[in-house]
């Protein structure tokens, strides 16, 4: 049994359904392969790096697929060894291109924004920008900005669920002002639970339910902050009648 075979068959065990013929397939994109490595290399989570190179070996047998955008660690690198075809933007020095087979002579003089080569037959391609002048700084302005009108606009209904996945970055310090504006905004409706924290992939809010959790343990040093939470909680307590 090949590898789709499989993975259909351990959905229908799974769910008792007739598994569909066709595989799902997810395209996984990484900005930058240098800031990854970068961020991972010679930590504890090393081996993270591995398990996604990994994957872009085994994957596509079973619907993963990988969009990588990287300089010139990326281009001469294990990971270019697993494409059979790549897309060469403008580099700084134009030896470069040789590792797509491409002679420097034969290399275009002048590369736009958004000109490319492709390796597999050295063809010349223009890809589409976001803006014609925005560079960097400038298109990640660009794409937060479209991204902050679609929230709030197109997409402003739509269930927290179905909207796209993200990382988001934890604040330096959480007001409680802010924080009681996160709890209206995520509509909080738990009335057992006591709300202290966010945390999590989306900054959700983090809570505590005494009847699930009797004991709730606060560890760290002297102004670290446990009575801070211990004053919040009892001020989320006092209110729901708790005693």
């Amino acid at each position: 049994m090949d590898a789709p075979e499989a993975v259909a068959g351990s959905v229908s065990t799974a769910s008792g359904e007739e598994a569909p013929d066709v595989i799902a397939h997810i395209i996984i994109v990484v900005d930058s392969w240098d800031g990854l490595n970068s961020a991972f290399e010679g930590s504890s989570h090393s081996a993270f790096i591995e398990r996604i190179k990994v994957l872009m070996r085994e994957g596509p047998s079973v619907g993963f697929h990988f969009v990588v955008a990287g300089d010139k660690q990326l281009l001469g690198g294990q990971v270019s060894l697993l494409a059979e075809d790549k897309i060469v933007l403008r580099l700084v020095d134009n030896s470069d291109y040789g590792a797509i087979g491409m002679r420097i002579r034969d290399v275009p003089e002048h590369m736009a924004n958004g000109r490319g080569i492709t390796a597999a037959e050295n063809v010349e391609v223009q890809i589409a920008l976001i803006d014609k002048d925005a560079t960097g700084a400038k298109e990640v302005e660009i794409i937060r900005s479209v991204g902050h009108r679609l929230a709030e606009g197109r997409d402003k209904f739509l269930p927290r669920e179905s909207m796209p996945f993200s990382v988001e970055e934890l604040p330096q310090k959480l007001t409680a002002a802010s924080f009681e504006a996160r709890l209206s905004a995520q509509g909080f409706r738990d009335q057992l639970a006591l709300p202290f924290a966010i945390g999590g992939e989306n900054n959700d809010i983090v809570a505590w339910n005494p009847r699930e959790t009797p004991v709730l343990p606060i560890y760290g040093l002297t102004r670290s902050g446990k009575t801070s939470l211990l004053v919040s909680l009892t001020d989320r307590a006092l209110p729901k009648g708790t005693r």
